[in-house]
């Protein structure tokens, strides 16, 4: 059995979301053991409390918790929480719109979410049967996640939409939506959807910013499953 958690990443002009994939073993260790960075980061670095999860913006940006933390303390956590998914061998599945396009092409305009939940599920549907095996799909909570969850309902009855229809087959059970500091799958999603994101927006970013995520793309890059970008 697979489970694939997901999470997203979004501005006005980009939306990206993040499927983190593993069995049963390798996300109950992942899960089991990305706190404890998080906690010894926060030892380490003398924080007053402790962060009760990893969100990628804030670790990146130094907002929030991590916001008197230097730079390379938070790119190094961020560095050890994508190494512990990689030794854990947990796989990654990117999907991204570029939400600027879709409203010139488009007069009636589809809200990201859907549009890139639909396409990464059909991905996660592809990487279990081809493995041959079921999957789960757990996503961050978000607002109208019931609407959401009869969507995937529909597809799995009826198709997906666009040129190739997948009924999902391999994926089980009900979308399901969990508070992200609940699950450390989560924080990794959302960690690796708002590098990808950066990516997107910050093409040429100052040289130091260059570096540091070079670091954290090198360390993910061949647990990278699939990474499409959709320019309508």
């Amino acid at each position: 059995m697979l489970h694939a958690y997901v999470d997203e990443s979004y501005t006005d002009d980009w939306f990206f979301m993040a499927a983190a994939i593993g069995d049963d073993k390798q996300v109950a260790t992942f899960n089991n053991n990305m706190p404890w960075l998080v906690i010894e980061a926060a030892e380490y670095l003398g924080l007053p409390t402790v962060p009760n999860e990893l969100h990628g913006y804030e670790l990146l940006q130094g907002a929030g918790p991590w916001s008197s933390a230097s730079v390379q303390a938070r790119i190094d956590l961020a560095a050890q929480a994508l190494e512990l998914a990689r030794e854990c061998d947990i796989k990654f599945i990117l999907r991204g719109l570029d939400r600027k396009a879709q409203r010139q092409k488009y007069n009636e305009v589809y809200e990201p979410y859907g549009v890139v939940l639909t396409q990464l599920a059909k991905d996660v549907n592809a990487f279990a049967r081809a493995r041959s095996t079921p999957v789960d799909i757990v996503c961050d909570e978000i607002h109208h996640d019931d609407r959401h969850r009869a969507m995937i309902e529909r597809w799995r009855r009826n198709g997906t939409p666009g040129y190739t229809v997948s009924k999902l087959q391999s994926v089980v059970g009900s979308l399901e939506f969990v508070a992200s500091d609940s699950s450390g799958m989560i924080q990794v999603a959302d960690l690796v959807a708002y590098l990808r994101h950066r990516i997107a927006t910050r093409p040429d970013p100052p040289r130091a910013e260059r570096r540091a995520r070079d670091r954290l793309w090198r360390i993910i890059e061949g647990q990278i499953d699939q990474n499409y970008v959709w320019v309508p």
